[in-house]
């Protein structure tokens, strides 16, 4: 299924990724974190936690955005690694 959201040219893009992670951010307290939010100075995706005033309480990364999406790594690996 995760083969399927990718463009023609075999790439993901953001959209890709938050289409892909659904499931699991639409049924959770875990949800997707805007950098800005946590003084980030990066573009990587982050999933996270909210308080009950919705503030980022908790946070993960995928640093290695730059170089490949994380659902390459879950395609190839099986799963990928987001860092706090």
């Amino acid at each position: 299924m995760i083969r399927e959201l990718a463009s023609d040219t075999g790439e993901f893009d953001s959209r890709a990724e938050y289409e892909a992670l659904e499931h699991l951010t639409c049924n959770s307290e875990l949800g997707w974190i805007n950098p800005e939010e946590i003084g980030a100075l990066t573009s990587a995706p982050i999933l996270g936690l909210r308080d009950e005033l919705g503030e980022p309480i908790a946070a993960w990364g995928f640093m290695d955005y730059q170089v490949r999406s994380f659902l390459t790594d879950l395609i190839e690996n099986g799963r990928a690694v987001f860092i706090s």
